[in-house]
């Protein structure tokens, strides 16, 4: 394939050729001999054998945040028995002109890393690639591309508003929520709640042995349990409710809504108006799983309300994120939730619930609302 050069070269022959025709001048066409000899060598040069390559891509850091800075590092491998010519590596990025890399000679078996930074990243997906290698002549009049990396979507994280301390269980708070605490009472009969039967590979050092001496059979103590409070988070995705920067706002709070309930050790059940539901789920475990769906929620038109019905099983309270509107409210009591504390991402005086203002801290909100609350 002949470079924008190439063809330049190629019109410049053939007005080379044409005018030496019409002037009789034999110099034209002695360039026109030489430059078409050179575009002849040119395209040899790229359709010679090459070694054998080996791309690998990598994205740093591997968990990408939105408004914070990535970098994609391209490895290198020359796995041939020859000197690798000169190439070029070639990688297409999603809303940018991609990226383009120069390689430099590279003796067998060498290996060599390059690399470049990622544009001003936005929460959702970033599509990059496929990465391809390109051998250029030293005139740089044609071009060989060979494959090299598949197109890779990358998943970009929306950013962590830290979050207060949360309501947890039936709208109680809980400070010690994520500690440990026994099943039972520590004396007494009641520590038999707290044995279970040996099984091969636990501890010797945890057999209680006045319960062994009683049961007739070796009684470890049992690991103790953790009690976790229950978190409920709503996230309105309705389109007339927020624009695009509260809606934006409220993403990163819902995240670092997860992140906090994550840090404790607690459960959160995350669902958006559109009828998505994560359930009930342990946060810690599924902390990256709802960053992810975090990441790639979106605004919705003229889609009917879907709200989460409750669960009288797992009482929990319910963080409603939405706009200044208050027609929420009554519809979210209607789905079962006798508590529920409404958040309101805008720039006009709320009625009811927690405002924040745009750029305001979440967490300094929450606690500007509790002291006025108090007052």
């Amino acid at each position: 394939m002949l470079t924008r050069s190439g063809w330049a070269v190629v019109g410049g022959i053939a007005a080379a050729a044409a005018g030496g025709r019409t002037f009789g001048v034999v110099e034209l066409y002695v360039f026109a001999a030489v430059a078409g000899a050179l575009v002849l060598l040119a395209l040899a040069w790229v359709r010679r054998p090459v070694p054998r390559l080996s791309l690998d891509r990598r994205i740093n850091p591997p968990q990408v945040v939105a408004g914070g800075q990535g970098r994609v590092e391209v490895a290198i491998a020359n796995l041939g028995a020859r000197r690798l010519p000169p190439i070029a590596i070639v990688d297409p990025v999603e809303g940018t002109v991609g990226a383009r890399m120069a390689v430099g000679p590279l003796a067998a078996a060498a290996r060599q890393e390059v690399g470049y930074r990622l544009p001003p990243l936005r929460r959702g997906q970033l599509h990059v690639g496929p990465l391809t290698t390109e051998i250029i002549d030293p005139f740089g009049l044609a071009r060989r591309r060979l494959p090299g990396a598949p197109e890779r979507a990358i998943t970009v994280l929306p950013s962590i508003d830290p979050a207060p301390p949360l309501p947890l269980g039936g709208g109680r708070h809980e400070p010690l929520a994520g500690l440990s605490r026994r099943v039972a009472a520590s004396s007494g009969a009641e520590d038999l709640v707290t044995l279970r039967p040996y099984v091969v590979g636990d501890d010797l050092r945890r057999v209680h042995w006045p319960s062994t001496a009683h049961a007739d059979e070796l009684q470890v103590r049992r690991d103790e349990e953790r009690w976790q409070g229950h978190v409920g988070l709503l996230l309105d995705t309705r389109a007339d409710e927020l624009d695009d920067a509260e809606f934006e706002q409220a993403v990163s709070a819902a995240a670092g809504i997860i992140d906090s309930v994550a840090a404790s050790g607690d459960r959160i059940r995350v669902a958006t108006t559109a009828g998505d539901d994560s359930g009930m789920v342990d946060a810690a475990r599924a902390r990256h799983s709802l960053l992810e769906d975090l990441a790639l929620v979106r605004q919705h038109r003229d889609l009917p309300l879907a709200l989460p019905a409750a669960d009288p099983r797992r009482p929990a309270a319910l963080l409603v994120l939405t706009g200044r509107r208050d027609g929420l409210d009554d519809a979210v009591l209607d789905a079962g939730f006798t508590d529920a504390i409404l958040i309101r991402f805008t720039d006009q005086p709320v009625r009811s619930g927690i405002g924040v203002a745009p750029g305001e801290p979440f967490a300094a909100a929450w606690q500007r609302s509790a002291q006025e609350a108090r007052t």
